[in-house]
């Protein structure tokens, strides 16, 4: 018999509710008319909110879609615990891997938006998501000392081929980007694996 599922409280779960409401019509209006001709009163106002309340919730029209949802980063904290034994590029594509998985609907839904509103772009420049700025803090506390230069290179590398697969793969429910990019780092792999003798 599984655990019980652990009980929200109201507050905590009026505020996802609200956040995710504040989401979904910002995508909606966007997707629609396109990220700079929608305003923040908008999408308040498509969301049932006044904007105030907005800002409560999101510091500017751009985080809108680059903020994490509640409750991603403690998801993608457990992507981070790895054996302390495996070697640092396994765990990096391991980790890359399952958050594409974990965050496919989100990312998905980003993507067209992109497509679908090229000024997005602008907006998104200089702007690392919170994962990525965790992935390099775990690369930090894995490499060995005296190794850091390699251990740098090597999730620069693994971002590079993440985010080559990532503008390469069309969008395609049969294939999500997880498994485009778990073939991808295969090959990537077969091809840089030092031969056998």
């Amino acid at each position: 018999m599984s655990a019980p599922e652990p009980v929200v409280p109201v507050r905590e779960r009026m505020r996802r509710e609200t956040w995710l409401a504040i989401r979904e019509a910002a995508y909606r209006l966007i997707a629609e008319r396109g990220f700079d001709a929608v305003s923040v009163e908008d999408i308040a106002a498509a969301a049932g909110v006044s904007r105030a309340t907005f800002f409560n919730y999101f510091a500017s029209k751009p985080a809108v879609i680059q903020d994490p949802a509640p409750g991603d980063r403690e998801a993608w904290s457990r992507l981070f615990d790895r054996p302390a034994d495996e070697e640092l590029w396994d765990s990096l594509v391991a980790i890359l891997v399952d958050f594409a998985a974990l965050s496919a609907d989100q990312a998905l839904a980003v993507r067209l938006l992109y497509e679908r509103s090229p000024e997005l772009h602008a907006h998104s420049a200089g702007h690392t998501h919170p994962f990525y700025v965790d992935l390099r803090e775990f690369v930090r506390d894995r490499a060995a000392p005296g190794a850091e230069p390699e251990a740098a290179l090597l999730l620069d590398i693994a971002l590079s081929v993440s985010g080559t697969a990532h503008v390469q793969w069309r969008p395609d429910p049969a294939r999500p980007f997880a498994a485009a990019l778990a073939e991808v780092f295969d090959r990537l792999t077969v091809r840089i694996a030092p031969p056998t003798s």
